[in-house]
């Protein structure tokens, strides 16, 4: 849980994340910003269900594959 709201601070917080500033489009910034959200959604509703760092990778490709 801690690695979600750390995600969430760095994104909509005060504490941005370098590697999402540095994207000068303003429009992939925000598909990059709003994957990230979702994950640090889905790690904070369904922390349960990862048992595995492969399950959380895979969730993390699923996000991916929907946005694009």
């Amino acid at each position: 849980m801690q690695t979600a709201n750390q995600l969430l601070l760095r994104i909509v917080g005060v504490a941005h994340v370098e590697d999402f500033e540095s994207i000068i489009d303003a429009s992939k910034r925000a598909a990059c910003e709003r994957q990230a959200l979702e994950m640090a959604k889905m790690l904070l509703k369904e922390r349960r269900k990862f048992q595995a760092i492969t399950e959380v990778v895979e969730a993390i490709r699923y996000i991916h594959s929907q946005s694009c």
